[in-house]
């Protein structure tokens, strides 16, 4: 059925994707990347790549603490 259903147990998507996930309207709605993004740089005021240049300080700085190559 289309519509209403329920599942039990775990769900393999066996590599393929979940698309077409709506704005969620209730606190147990699944989020698409676009909305989390967007709802992110709205909280922090950053951009996709001030986040992707925070991250990759902040590993680099992992690794040479933990001497890691």
């Amino acid at each position: 059925n289309e519509h209403g259903d329920k599942m039990k147990g775990v769900l393999d998507m066996n590599n393929n994707h979940i698309s077409n996930v709506p704005e969620p309207l209730a606190d147990n709605d699944a989020v698409n990347r676009i909305y989390l993004q967007q709802t992110l740089e709205a909280m922090l005021g950053k951009t996709k790549d001030e986040f992707k240049d925070r991250l990759t300080l902040e590993f680099n700085q992992l690794k040479k603490l933990y001497m890691i190559s």
